[in-house]
């Protein structure tokens, strides 16, 4: 937990850590391998994944389902958003929806950025490119402006990246009629959106061009399971038929992974966090939702997900960092084929001796972890719960913030 303040952009970078576990569950399907779990195949073994879109997907099913429209309109709205449309469309049509809604059609386009910004917490959090067009587009007539200028190959990018440039509705509802399996349709949060997150190459802000780019100030890594993983497959029977015709359900295949204990990490960056406005409450919303993810937003190959640990180091200054925490936790896994959470246990020593010895540059370092089960061995709890840098969470601060967020000021989007 950071602070209430919701009108001025955050002032500290931060590092954080993310530790989850799930019970026959598939934590990202791979749909062009019909929807088996994400593998990185490894000498010692297939090593799960979940990639950072499918993560990004679970914090904005938080905010989408369980805020009301009133909340949504005063500033913690979704622009990645599959109820706002039933079809595939540009992110570019999606904001031209956004302007008639709100009758800003007309209006300058810093004005069209500042509304967009003050709205949609996910633009905040993880940015945002839209191609423009029309009076928008100021450098469509400017000879010189279309020479390997920034803005040019913004929509470059954008033409090549469908991914980009396109909010995938079909993936944000659920899989596609190429991918889906006959047998048990998956709930509508089992598929990655690609959505519109930003090539990493993009400029951070380039708004008198060809599009409007923010680069979010959150970026995640891709989570990788800390073991080996056994994959299991199941064939499945449907009540329904596949077509008009057919006489009998269809049948299908079920892929989950036996148990997987995994990990990612992040940064927040203080420079990006200018050009969205991201705020220290936004921040606390993201450390809520983040947490609550699984038990929020279920779907039927996810609900045996579980959040267990989340850490986040929160620096005095824009230079230092730890880098990927992941690389200074050790997991101790005392059989071959663990199975469950008990088989795992993490050791955080090298992490919290890191903190120790640069004391000097970090505020604040804030934690949670599952108060049921927790993943930390003995050392590495005491040790975290008498270090005078770590705090822990103030969940009952953060789900009261969560239930009533305060109205945003316009004047924080200007």
């Amino acid at each position: 937990m950071t602070n209430t303040d919701f009108n001025t952009p955050i002032t500290h970078n931060s590092d954080w850590l993310f530790l989850f576990d799930g019970t026959h569950t598939n934590p990202n399907g791979n749909p062009d391998a019909d929807n088996q779990p994400r593998i990185d195949w490894q000498p010692q073994g297939p090593i799960a994944l979940s990639s950072d879109v499918r993560q990004k997907q679970f914090v904005r099913q938080v905010i989408q389902q369980w805020m009301s429209d009133a909340q949504h309109a005063q500033g913690y709205d979704i622009f990645v958003n599959r109820q706002a449309f039933s079809e595939v469309v540009t992110a570019q049509k999606r904001f031209e929806q956004f302007l008639k809604e709100n009758h800003l059609a007309r209006a300058p386009l810093e004005d069209k950025i500042a509304a967009l910004l003050h709205r949609y917490i996910d633009i905040r959090w993880f940015g945002v490119l839209i191609p423009l067009k029309g009076k928008d587009n100021k450098n469509t007539n400017t000879k010189n402006s279309k020479k390997d200028s920034p803005s040019k190959n913004n929509a470059q990018n954008a033409k090549q990246n469908p991914e980009v440039s396109q909010i995938k509705m079909e993936d944000l509802s659920g899989q596609n009629s190429a991918t889906e399996s006959p047998a048990d349709n998956p709930a509508p949060n089992d598929v990655d959106s690609p959505a519109i997150d930003i090539p990493s190459d993009s400029p951070s802000r380039s708004d008198k061009g060809d599009a409007i780019v923010r680069i979010g100030p959150i970026q995640i890594t891709w989570a990788t399971s800390l073991h080996p993983v056994e994959l299991l497959s199941h064939t499945l029977t449907s009540t329904f038929a596949s077509t008009d015709n057919k006489n009998q359900g269809t049948f299908g295949n079920d892929h989950r992974l036996r148990y997987a204990f995994m990990a990612s990490s992040g940064v927040i960056n203080v420079a990006r966090a200018q050009q969205t406005l991201l705020t220290p409450l936004d921040v606390d919303l993201f450390d809520f939702s983040l947490i609550h993810g699984f038990a929020l937003v279920p779907s039927r190959s996810k609900i045996g997900l579980a959040s267990r640990f989340y850490l986040r180091i929160e620096y005095r200054d824009r230079f230092t960092t730890a880098g990927d925490l992941r690389e200074r936790i050790h997991p101790v896994i005392s059989t071959n084929e663990p199975t469950r959470l008990a088989d795992v246990q993490m050791d955080l020593m090298p992490l919290m001796d890191w903190i120790t010895d640069h004391a000097e540059a970090i505020e604040h370092v804030w934690y949670w972890h599952d108060p049921i089960q927790t993943p930390l061995d003995a050392a590495s709890q005491q040790a975290l719960h008498a270090h005078p840098l770590c705090q822990p969470l103030d969940m009952n601060h953060l789900r009261n913030t969560f239930l009533n967020p305060p109205v945003r000021s316009m004047t924080a989007s200007k």
